[in-house]
């Protein structure tokens, strides 16, 4: 779920996803979730299976909300990864909750890509192949 442009904005049609067949992923579209397209998501969600799911934390945190008050999600996926901004520790909780499994962010810039993921113990783990990190 994060900033592919899928479809015109003020569309409510599906499909708000795209197949990336040389990736293997399931692009879906953050910008049209609402009330009256979460069930087009959860089915094809459903009929995808994702391993793993990334995304914008906001739209996760959308999708893992609608997952809480209407059900119905038939996958578990191995993690959840938030990435492109951080969020607020009970967003957490609400992804969490909503997927059935535990959620980490990622830090990176894009034209880099990851610098730093976050570790079972919520610490940063920096990826020291992609970059050159300095604390300060």
């Amino acid at each position: 779920m994060g900033g592919s442009k899928i479809q015109p904005a003020d569309s409510q049609k599906p499909p708000f996803w795209i197949m990336n067949r040389v990736d293997r992923q399931l692009q879906v579209s953050p910008y049209h979730l609402d009330e009256s397209t979460f069930p087009a998501y959860r089915e094809k969600l459903n009929e995808y299976q994702p391993i793993y799911f990334t995304g914008y934390g906001h739209a996760l945190y959308n999708l893992a909300q609608f997952y809480n008050q209407h059900g119905g999600r038939k996958y578990v996926p191995k993690a959840i990864f938030i990435d492109s901004e951080g969020v607020p520790a009970h967003y957490h909780d609400v992804i969490e909750e909503g997927f059935g499994t535990k959620c980490y962010e990622n830090y990176g810039i894009g034209e880099i890509g990851a610098i730093a993921v976050q570790t079972q113990n919520k610490n940063y783990h920096v990826l020291e192949c992609h970059s050159n990190a300095k604390m300060l």
